[in-house]
């Protein structure tokens, strides 16, 4: 039985199935629609009829091949797009765990103490800044006196010594300036080619000055030395301090080896009894303990609480 409808006659059956295939495709089609997807090329209906006209068998199938061609086209379109909602679904459901797992994470927590904010120094620059906490650093092994190279602060590009191997194998050091060597712990090492390889020890300036013993320090100056337990060198040049507690204030080529001894200034001159001063000059050495030099050139102190010039 032909039943005209619209400009093409189909068979009730057939009308009935066809129908049906589509209402199964219309979620498929608006997600093209909406998706800006072609769904097919443009249908091209073989035969046109008149409505109320007769049509051969042939023809009329001839345009059914052609509708269900188009139809298996959109079909396998949607079957695709399908998959790929799928697909995306999934990757979505992932992403939202993601969510939930960085929602329980210190991540989301750390905002509220976080700021970041446009420098008003600099120009296009960005200040992070971190209010009403605690910033801690650590090197993960669970003890301050602990080295394995991490949990240190350093500020710069941490180059390496100008010349020769630089030794940066040290934790919870403070680290700034270029070139400089840390091997130890709870330390401070700033300047150019500095280098500090004892436990709380500091060079807090200059260039190629060394802190190799346990809390000494060198403030500053240039291949000035403190290898001495809490030893210091204060600045000059190619001082060395390396009696206990002992200490060279400046000047150059100076050297306080004994224990408590000191160094005040001058050239060459060095203190070397126990609690000994040099207090100036050049070439003067004293070596008598609590003995103490204050100036001249060429003077030897060696007698126990001796002093030059002798008092009256």
């Amino acid at each position: 039985m032909d039943v005209p409808v619209g400009n093409i006659p189909f068979h009730c059956d057939e009308t009935a199935s066809v129908k049906r295939r589509i209402i199964q495709l219309l979620p498929g089609i608006l997600l093209l629609a909406l998706g800006s997807v072609p769904l097919v090329a443009q249908v091209s209906i073989p035969y046109q009829f008149q409505s109320g006209a007769p049509a051969r068998a042939s023809e009329v199938n001839e345009n059914f091949e052609a509708l269900r061609a188009a139809l298996n086209i959109a079909l396998s379109q949607i079957n695709d797009l399908r998959d790929e909602l799928r697909n995306e679904l999934a990757r979505i459901g992932e992403l939202e765990e993601e969510i939930q797992a960085l929602r329980g994470s210190n991540v989301f927590a750390m905002a509220e103490y976080v700021e970041v904010m446009p420098d008003p120094h600099v120009l296009n620059g960005t200040t992070i800044r971190f209010s009403g906490v605690n910033l801690q650093i650590v090197n993960g092994e669970g003890i301050t006196e602990s080295i394995n190279g991490l949990g240190n602060i350093i500020v710069g590009y941490n180059e390496p010594h100008m010349v020769g191997e630089t030794d940066k194998s040290g934790s919870h050091n403070f680290v700034g300036g270029s070139g400089n060597a840390y091997s130890s712990f709870g330390g401070l090492v700033v300047g150019v080619d500095n280098t500090i390889t004892a436990p709380y020890a500091s060079v807090s300036g200059g260039s190629r000055n060394t802190a190799s013993g346990e809390r000494s320090s060198v403030s500053g100056g240039s291949r000035n030395t403190a290898s001495g337990e809490w030893s210091s060198v204060s600045g000059g040049s190619d001082n060395t301090a390396f009696g206990q507690w002992s200490s060279v204030s400046g000047g150059d080529s100076n050297m306080a080896s004994g224990g408590n001894s000191s160094v005040s200034g001058g050239f060459r001159n060095t203190g070397s009894g126990e609690w000994s001063s040099v207090s100036g000059g050049r070439r003067n050495t004293a070596s008598g303990d609590y003995s103490s030099i204050l100036g001249g050139s060429f003077v030897e102190v060696v007698n126990r609480d001796g002093i030059s010039p002798p008092t009256p």
